[in-house]
């Protein structure tokens, strides 16, 4: 069974595209890493002050370097539904046995209506992912088991489009 990616590749072309992260974020805190650094050798401070502002610029700088590194070679992503333009979150809920089966029904049967009451739970072995834009013009979603930290789809994925993401926007936030 395909899994959200997976359809995105193949059913989502012309609607769903990967894009990389910005790395403007990863180079401010880049630079607020360096700026304590040099701030450390140029103003006197207390001991506990210089430790702290040293410590705050190192973990900072690598950090930034980390993050910018990624976000240049591509590893950080996300996706953007075209049609809006708006971007794409991902969400997992773990669901209680009652819930799980719940959900795998109404998505089997395209009843999403009954999805309305569904809970999330603290820790569970069934899963709901959800793929949303922040717009609420489509959500992707599929039930699945985590076995040894590994999604196992169970479920097809849905595609609600329209008036039928209104019914689970709950699930959304």
């Amino acid at each position: 069974m395909n899994t959200i990616e997976q359809y995105i590749e193949t059913e989502m072309v012309d609607k769903m595209k990967r894009k990389s992260n910005s790395p403007i974020p990863n180079i401010l805190v880049l630079a607020c890493g360096i700026a304590l650094l040099v701030l450390i050798h140029n103003v006197s401070m207390s001991d506990s002050l210089t430790a702290t502002c040293l410590t705050l610029g190192i973990l900072g700088t690598a950090v930034g370097i980390v993050l910018l590194a990624m976000s240049l070679s591509g590893t950080l992503t996300h996706y953007v539904y075209l049609p809006t333009g708006s971007r794409m979150k991902k969400r997992k809920l773990y669901l209680g046995l009652d819930d799980y089966h719940l959900a795998v029904e109404a998505i089997g049967s395209a009843n999403y209506k009954s999805m309305s009451t569904l809970q999330s739970t603290n820790s569970s072995n069934g899963a709901l992912q959800l793929l949303y834009s922040r717009d609420g013009a489509i959500v992707l979603m599929q039930a699945g088991r985590y076995d040894t930290g590994h999604f196992e789809p169970e479920t097809p994925v849905a595609c609600l489009t329209g008036a039928e993401t209104a019914t689970i926007q709950h699930l959304c936030k």
